[in-house]
């Protein structure tokens, strides 16, 4: 899972914006099927940030709550990733 969400990233800040879609979407699913909530919370808040990049800030918001629904009980990232989504 770390791969893909790096492969993400290294593709989102290369520009390639729909391949890097493509690779959130790969995590996201494998996240859901492990039910690793650290996983489901990065692929929500990265999921967010695609929201954000075309202006939909609506779904930014419930993906940034989503994702800290996620990882609240898991990880101290939770509350640093929906404030900053938020």
């Amino acid at each position: 899972m770390e791969g893909r969400l790096h492969l993400f990233t290294g593709l989102l800040e290369a520009g390639r914006v729909e391949q890097a879609a493509v690779e959130l979407h790969r995590h996201g699913d494998l996240a859901a099927r492990t039910r690793h909530p650290q996983h489901l919370m990065y692929a929500r808040s990265r999921q967010g940030t695609l929201a954000a990049l075309r202006g939909d800030f609506d779904t930014t918001e419930r993906l940034a709550a989503e994702a800290y629904g996620h990882g609240s009980t898991h990880t101290p990232d939770a509350a640093h990733t929906a404030a900053f989504q938020a």
